[in-house]
């Protein structure tokens, strides 16, 4: 188990981050983990409807992607990353799809790039 008193775990930031937004992963079953934020007069909520919007996620990729002075990765990088990620790791496919706001599987499937493992695992399962 991994332990969440470490410094730099992610898990402990989304923990985190899922406690200040005041989301409730058990009844807020169709809520974005990276939700849109909106202003009001006591500060700012999360809605739990809406997903953070491509051209504020640029934003914030492009302030601190200039920081790590790295030129040659975009927002689609990440997103194929992301959803390799996924798949390599056996997330569904219909997850995969409602995070990456992906309405088509064709398109989903242009985005997913196979581990070698993975591939030849077709091989394998044919006794090739």
């Amino acid at each position: 188990m991994l332990k969440l008193r470490q410094k730099f775990v992610p898990l402990k930031f989304l923990k985190r981050y899922i406690d200040k937004a005041e989301i409730d992963l058990e009844k807020d079953k169709d809520c974005f983990l990276i939700a849109r934020m909106f202003k009001t007069k006591k500060g700012h909520n999360v809605s739990k409807t809406q997903g953070i919007s491509y051209s504020r996620i640029y934003e914030i990729f492009k302030e601190n992607i200039t920081l790590c002075k790295i030129t040659n990765v975009s927002l689609h990088s990440l997103r194929s990353g992301g959803a390799s990620a996924a798949a390599a790791n056996g997330v569904s496919d219909r997850l995969i799809s409602k995070q990456g706001r992906w309405a088509s599987e064709q398109g989903r499937n242009r985005y997913i790039k196979d581990t070698v493992k993975n591939r030849l695992k077709v091989s394998s399962s044919l006794g090739l």
